[in-house]
């Protein structure tokens, strides 16, 4: 793994008892709480966390297996577009796969490029989970098959999220050699949007995700382009509180900085929160209705989605 030497030292602040003989429950509890032993037992060889390291690497190198194999059913168009886990490890922001923990492959693919994709995934014995969802989750479609004694689940995106501005696009990493990958700005943006918007800061893993990936392509990330994606997706609330969430974390990050200041958000997000983001429904929902920028957005995702 690329240079974490950081991310280890920040989770010895977050998580004090790392750094003595033995984890206190509390630390224990947000460690399992935020998914990170894997990266844990990477970082400090912790022989409880080892299973998950495990389960994780075989999980993840499967994963990879069923991305490839898919690959070369479908071609290297650029219809089909890896993001968030796999991608994550297809670029190497995780070098040891058994780090990270990923539920499921997420794929983009155009929608003049689905009837191709969905013929592809059955050639390779993958089938439709069938589940309910709300009216915005719409573009997305769930698929499953056992490989080597896994079940693993790939998660079909026509776009990355339900307010997503139409007609976006999506641009291809000019450098991308083997597969073709997003463009580094908008892969983080995604990375951003899921771990604020989508999940209203649940997991850290997310968070050091963003960071290791800011690390890897801090050459290549365009702060203009990044702010005007937030701005295109009526996401500014979420570009604030991605800024305040980087420094109750003890992060220093200039690609968040704004103009705007959230007061709302700069009393909610705090280091607590961000620590035990489900410890208070209440305080998760106000933050949760805060991240939108249309507050009408946010009345019917809370209260309206599941009315046909």
């Amino acid at each position: 793994m690329p240079e974490i030497s950081y991310i280890k030292n920040n989770l010895l602040q977050l998580l004090p008892s790392l750094g003595g003989a033995q984890l206190n429950s509390s630390d224990r509890q947000i460690i399992v709480e935020h998914k990170l032993q894997g990266l844990l037992f990477e970082l400090f060889s912790i022989d409880e966390f080892k299973p998950h390291w495990a389960s994780n690497r075989l999980i993840n190198l499967t994963s990879l297996e069923v991305y490839k194999s898919l690959y070369k059913v479908i071609g290297g168009s650029g219809s089909m577009l890896p993001f968030k886990g796999v991608s994550l490890l297809l670029r190497g922001v995780y070098t040891n796969y058994g780090a990270r923990p990923m539920s499921d492959v997420d794929l983009l693919v155009a929608p003049q490029g689905l009837q191709k994709f969905t013929a592809g995934l059955k050639s390779i014995g993958f089938t439709q989970v069938h589940q309910k969802r709300w009216l915005g989750d719409e573009f997305k479609t769930d698929y499953k098959a056992h490989v080597n004694l896994l079940e693993i689940h790939l998660e079909v995106h026509t776009r990355a999220f339900w307010i997503e501005a139409k007609g976006q696009g999506l641009t291809i990493d000019s450098e991308s050699q083997e597969y073709k990958l997003l463009d580094p700005t908008l892969e983080l943006f995604y990375l951003c949007v899921h771990w604020s918007f989508l999940n209203t800061f649940e997991d850290l893993l997310h968070f050091y995700d963003i960071t290791l990936f800011i690390e890897k392509y801090s050459s290549k990330i365009k702060q203009k382009e990044l702010l005007v994606l937030f701005k295109k997706n009526k996401l500014i609330n979420s570009f604030c509180a991605i800024d305040i969430a980087f420094k109750r974390l003890g992060f220093k990050c200039n690609l968040f900085k704004s103009k705007q200041n959230n007061l709302c958000l700069n009393w909610f997000v705090t280091k607590n929160f961000l620590l035990r983001p489900r410890s208070s429904r209440l305080k998760y929902y106000v933050i949760k209705f805060l991240l939108f920028d249309s507050k009408l957005k946010a009345i019917y995702y809370m209260f309206c989605r599941w009315i046909k």
